[in-house]
């Protein structure tokens, strides 16, 4: 099940994100992941540890129906306070998500694999669930932003770090190879100078080819799933006059299917 954030760790949460620091990294962050996400009219989007929504929320706004999943009760009565009916959330853990196969277009975890039981089992379950994208957003081990929170989380014995895997871009890449393979996998960081610092360097931070550093404190990445086969979303049907005078319900994408397709979905309006 992974370290499941307790009432203190969810008021924190928000508190470090609304400071003047926190607010410059989560730009960054938005900003890296935006550079990865092409919304489309109707499209799903499912965030597995939502925590707070903050992330959550956002996706609402790029255009996304969203749903969340979230194993800290705590977390999970904040998200519903700012999400109200705007968001479907569930709690659960990443490892067993309670959906079907390519229920979503796009899968996301932020900051969610560092604290899970089990990061294979929960990427498998990502891919299982994903029709189009994977997108990730992990703390990277290979930063000086992660290693002094580590080393403090380490010291200070009760700080929610210590729980925390890092991983670095490296590791990533091998894992997501080994569990989803044949997809196509790219990856950028940010907030890789001191956080003291982003107010005077982030213009830096925003360039592309700077981001194609893998010494950031946040990674973004993204897999395009390329799956066996996929599922269509509720195909919707529309009513078509026939000769006869009758009316023939067929597929509104009846146009564009190949002739053997045409002739499954004429089979299929003649049983009906």
């Amino acid at each position: 099940m992974g370290y499941i954030f307790d009432f203190e760790n969810a008021r924190n949460y928000d508190r470090w994100f609304e400071s003047s620091v926190g607010r410059e990294v989560l730009n960054l962050e938005k900003r890296l992941l935006r550079s990865f996400l092409n919304p489309l009219p109707g499209e799903r989007l499912l965030e597995v540890g939502c925590g707070t929504g903050i992330f959550l929320e956002w996706f609402t706004e790029l255009g996304y129906y969203v749903t969340g999943i979230e194993p800290s009760p705590y977390m999970l009565d904040v998200a519903r306070k700012k999400l109200g009916n705007r968001a479907n959330l569930y709690k659960g853990v990443a490892e067993d998500l309670p959906f079907d196969d390519n229920e979503f277009d796009v899968v996301a975890l932020v900051t969610t694999l560092e604290f899970v039981d089990d990061p294979r089992v929960a990427l498998r379950e990502a891919s299982r669930v994903a029709r189009k994208k994977i997108v990730l957003g992990v703390l990277n081990k290979y930063s000086l932003t992660n290693t002094t929170r580590w080393l403090h989380a380490k010291l200070k014995g009760h700080n929610l770090y210590a729980h925390a895997k890092f991983f670095s871009v490296f590791e990533l890449n091998r894992l997501l190879s080994e569990v989803i393979p044949g997809s196509n996998i790219s990856w950028r960081t940010t907030v890789f100078f001191p956080e003291m610092l982003l107010p005077y360097l982030k213009w830096i931070e925003t360039i592309r080819y700077f981001q194609h550093n893998p010494f950031g404190a946040f990674i973004g990445m993204i897999v395009e799933i390329r799956p066996t086969f996929a599922t269509i979303q509720q195909p919707l049907v529309e009513s078509i006059h026939s000769t006869s005078g009758g009316i023939t319900p067929k597929p509104t994408f009846y146009n564009d299917l190949p002739q053997i397709g045409r002739e499954i979905a004429d089979e299929g309006s003649q049983a009906l």
